[in-house]
């Protein structure tokens, strides 16, 4: 069961987050290089979920910092949960991307809740978005980035994708399928990395 009437509509979540867009990709930039500068002397020592960890730890850090006067933004946490929420509207949280788009959090009750947008207790009812990075096959620079509607479905996994950095995507290079009766997750293109240069 949903916790909404009806699923977000892409449109209806880009009027929200569009224009604190730049903000939210500059703190991506901005964590990343945090993450490749600053801690260079423990590339070596911390694994993948080290390196995401810091990464995501800096992002929410740098949100803060740029959204502080934006009277819609929000940030909070939840049950060691770090999100932010945007004009009482939607809540975004900032993760690493797996190969078909997806989350890798482990299994438990409550990251299932949050996938699939079943209610959570003491947990605002609007819809939960993934703003999500993959990396490049070496590790050493963002690919691509995305926000999307996660549904929990294994085999489609969001409802729709807003790619916001690197080249645009082919869907069906990654595997994705659709649910039954849909051609496809609405996906939408619009390249925010330009002004960032990485």
């Amino acid at each position: 069961m949903n916790a909404f009437s009806s699923p977000l509509s892409l449109p209806d979540a880009q009027a929200v987050v569009r224009p604190r867009m730049p903000a939210l990709i500059q703190a991506m930039d901005t964590s990343w290089k945090t993450w490749w500068n600053d801690f260079a002397a423990q590339h070596a020592i911390l694994d993948e979920t080290g390196r995401a960890v810091i990464i995501s730890q800096n992002w929410y850090w740098n949100v803060v910092l740029l959204l502080s006067e934006d009277s819609g933004f929000h940030f909070d946490r939840e049950n060691r949960q770090r999100f932010i929420k945007l004009d009482d509207s939607v809540v975004v949280r900032f993760k690493l991307l797996g190969g078909r788009l997806q989350t890798s959090n482990y299994p438990t009750l409550h990251a299932r809740k949050w996938e699939t947008q079943a209610p959570l207790p003491d947990f605002p009812p609007l819809a939960r978005l993934n703003l999500g990075y993959r990396l490049d096959k070496t590790g050493t620079r963002i690919e691509d980035a995305f926000l999307a509607l996660p549904n929990g479905d294994e085999q489609s996994v969001n409802d729709w994708i807003w790619q916001v950095w690197g080249s645009p995507i082919d869907l069906s290079t990654f595997g994705i399928q659709y649910r039954l009766g849909q051609t496809g997750p609405v996906y939408d293109y619009e390249d925010f990395s330009a002004q960032y240069g990485s």
